[in-house]
């Protein structure tokens, strides 16, 4: 009777056992496991700012609820996040370039001159910027109109973009004034040899509405680092003053 009992009890313990063994491993597969991976997909969103991850479905319908959730509220931020992104770009881009030329605006023009001027001092190199204004701009817009001054304006873009070398810049700076930076100049004389090409590409007949055209002036100063100046200002204030010279003489 004793062993009898001893035996049903070592029987009774080892069913209690094997049951909870189950039982563990039945609560670890449908809750446990579940839960974590919830919370691992949470952590690598929060974390790393992943938001395509998904938990993965749950054979229990309440934590199967809860994954659903998350995941709708990762692809929420996942959608937030590139509306987010496209936002900052154009806001960059808005804060940067021109909108109607397409070309770098003054700000980041000279930004663009300063950070030449600290690689030339290192490197020992010498970089040219050309300002280029535009003549009889007034007597265009008054005119054809404005839409016409806005078409001269965007040509003169696109005109200038397949003259320069890859690397080099150019940019509105406002008005009708635009700015070429040249980097990587042997000579002085490399910087002058641009002018021509741009005053030939100029001089085709801008095409306008209702069969007109007009055509394109620019006057075009140019300053050369460091011979004409060490710093953006002076630089400027030299391709300006050259400019003006430019102008006089074509008048």
């Amino acid at each position: 009777l004793l062993g009898g009992s001893l035996f049903g009890a070592i029987l009774a313990l080892g069913i209690a056992l094997l049951v909870n063994r189950i039982a563990e491993r039945r609560l670890a597969t449908t809750i446990v496991g579940p839960l974590q991976a919830i919370a691992t997909t949470a952590r690598e969103a929060r974390a790393e700012r992943q938001f395509d991850v998904h938990a993965p479905r749950a054979p229990i319908a309440e934590i199967d609820n809860l994954a659903v959730e998350i995941n709708s509220m990762l692809d929420q931020l996942r959608d937030w996040n590139a509306r987010m992104a496209d936002t900052h770009q154009a806001l960059v881009r808005r804060a940067n370039f021109d909108t109607l030329s397409g070309l770098p605006n003054r700000t980041s023009f000279l930004e663009q001159v300063g950070n030449a001027i600290r690689l030339a001092h290192r490197n020992k190199d010498r970089f040219a910027i050309l300002f280029l204004d535009g003549d009889r701009f007034k007597e265009t817009n008054d005119r054809f109109g404005h839409a016409a001054g806005d078409k001269v304006i965007a040509t003169v873009a696109e005109r200038i973009r397949p003259i320069l070398r890859a690397g080099d810049v150019a940019a509105r700076l406002g008005g009708d004034e635009f700015g070429v930076l040249i980097h990587h100049l042997e000579t002085s004389e490399d910087a002058t040899r641009v002018r021509p090409r741009i005053l030939e590409a100029m001089e085709e007949p801008v095409p306008l509405e209702h069969g007109q055209a007009t055509t394109v002036g620019l006057s075009i100063g140019i300053a050369v680092y460091p011979d004409d100046g060490s710093d953006v200002e002076a630089l400027l204030n030299h391709a300006d003053s050259a400019m003006y010279a430019h102008k006089n003489e074509r008048r």
